[in-house]
């Protein structure tokens, strides 16, 4: 009898034991677990408090300007936003009245190829060169025009003042206007051939009807065969302007440096 009483206490002790043990284990789980919340709360902290707010102003030019000082990488972020999108294309026209739908995209994506003294491949060189990374894109209601740079004091001033320039010096060459063209047509030819595409075309177009939203970004094969380079610089000339534009600056540089920078690109 007293044998079987010292086995059932081995038993309970064992038990407490056990108990004891694993309370033991989860305290610790939890407190470590609030330790790593808390410590990833502070680092969010940390990482929110090097994101600042956004501040925004016109230039003495009347570009409205966006700025956002981020500087936890040695990057800058330049953005060019123009009210520049293929609902402009419905009023251009050729002389036989045909909207010149694909205007817009046709502006944009050859505004890198070129001005009166460089040529594309000079202007990829001297971006290259920077380490700049640059890009464009349209769309129904804008147009945009992108580069990303080094903070660093070279990168940066050589990125803005090679942007400034292509901006305000693009020609739009022939050549690289009939060697666009097909490309848009080929393109059309896809649209035809894919199903989402061509329904999405036909949505719009049901939708909006003659209003400037139904004209298709991509353009029709009508209109990219009348479109001409005189076409091209009218378009550039009313909409790639600082009083249609936003100027959007994000990265490590101060309002200070980024209001001179709106500046000279306004």
């Amino acid at each position: 009898m007293i044998s079987i009483i010292k086995k059932t206490n081995k038993i309970t002790m064992l038990k407490l034991s056990v108990s004891m043990l694993l309370l033991s284990i989860l305290s610790a789980a939890s407190v470590s677990a609030s330790e790593q919340q808390d410590a990833a709360q502070d680092t969010l902290s940390q990482k929110t408090q090097k994101v600042g707010k956004i501040t925004q102003w016109f230039t003495k030019n009347g570009m409205k300007v966006l700025y956002q000082q981020a500087d936890s990488l040695p990057m800058i972020d330049f953005r060019l936003i123009f009210d520049a999108g293929a609902a402009r294309d419905s009023s251009f026209k050729s002389k036989d009245g045909v909207v010149l739908a694909g205007l817009a995209k046709l502006t944009n994506g050859l505004i890198f190829e070129g001005t009166e003294e460089l040529s594309s491949n000079q202007i990829a060189d001297q971006f290259a060169d920077l380490g700049i990374e640059y890009g464009n894109g349209s769309y129904r209601d804008m147009a945009i025009v992108n580069i990303r740079t080094l903070s660093y004091k070279k990168q940066r001033d050589g990125a803005l003042k090679l942007l400034t320039n292509v901006l305000a010096n693009a020609n739009f060459p022939d050549e690289a206007i009939q060697r666009e063209i097909p490309r848009m047509i080929v393109s059309l030819d896809y649209e035809d051939q894919t199903p989402s595409k061509k329904a999405s075309r036909l949505f719009y177009e049901s939708l909006y009807k003659n209003h400037p939203y139904g004209t298709p970004p991509g353009g029709s094969r009508e209109s990219l065969k009348v479109i001409q380079q005189s076409d091209l610089m009218a378009y550039y000339r009313q909409f790639y302007v600082a009083k249609n534009v936003v100027f959007a600056v994000v990265g490590n540089l101060t309002e200070a440096q980024a209001r001179d920078y709106a500046e000279q690109i306004s």
